[in-house]
């Protein structure tokens, strides 16, 4: 009879801690920003999204995208040090998976230049 492997012992399970919680960029576009994200995706072609996306992957993002009840959700989240980001994410929104991602690109490249200002979920529960 071939010998088993014990079960590995359990790993002791990690307390909530408040600093965990999920940190968000707050970047929602004005009216003036959204005709500018529209003239300057027309501009774009899908090669330079898809550089824009291998570029932020590679830097240690992550990248989600879903579809909504109506629309569709990006986010793009830093998952290592050396993204600048780690644990923050930018999130956009709109009617098609591509206006998303143009979006979520359009708020990293053009209105935060990179720098992702973020608050901790918690925080703004309370006033």
């Amino acid at each position: 009879m071939p010998k088993t492997t014990p079960a590995p012992k359990e790993q002791p399970t990690k307390t909530w801690d408040r600093k965990d919680a999920p940190r968000y960029v707050r970047c929602e576009l004005s009216k003036e920003q959204k005709a500018s994200l529209a003239a300057w995706a027309e501009e774009l072609e899908d090669i330079d999204l898809l550089k824009w996306l291998a570029q932020r992957i590679e830097s240690g993002h992550v990248l989600s995208l879903k579809s909504l009840p109506t629309g569709y959700q990006a986010s793009l989240t830093g998952d290592r040090e050396a993204s600048g980001h780690m644990g923050i994410s930018l999130i956009a929104r709109a009617s098609t998976a591509m206006r998303t991602l143009y979006a979520c690109m359009y708020k990293d490249e053009m209105v935060l230049q990179g720098v992702w200002p973020a608050s901790g979920s918690l925080e703004e529960l309370d006033y």
